[in-house]
């Protein structure tokens, strides 16, 4: 993944907001409440890590969409 902050998905573009660990995905614009993480369900698309254990500037974060 060439930027971990910021990707298009489904013709909207989603960007990081750091958040405190604890809120876990709360507000995130990939997480739906019957499915889950969509980064989970659909193997076909590529999403950014939002665990800070796998990021290279180790903040969690959750996506939301981006608004010009």
């Amino acid at each position: 993944m060439d930027n971990e902050n910021e990707f298009e998905f489904l013709d909207k573009t989603y960007q990081a907001k750091e958040v405190e660990l604890s809120n876990g995905c709360k507000g995130c614009g990939i997480w739906t409440s019957s499915n889950g993480c969509l980064a989970n369900l659909l193997a076909e698309e590529t999403f950014p890590n939002c665990d800070p254990s796998y990021r290279s500037d180790e903040r969690n974060v959750i996506f939301v969409e981006k608004h010009p």
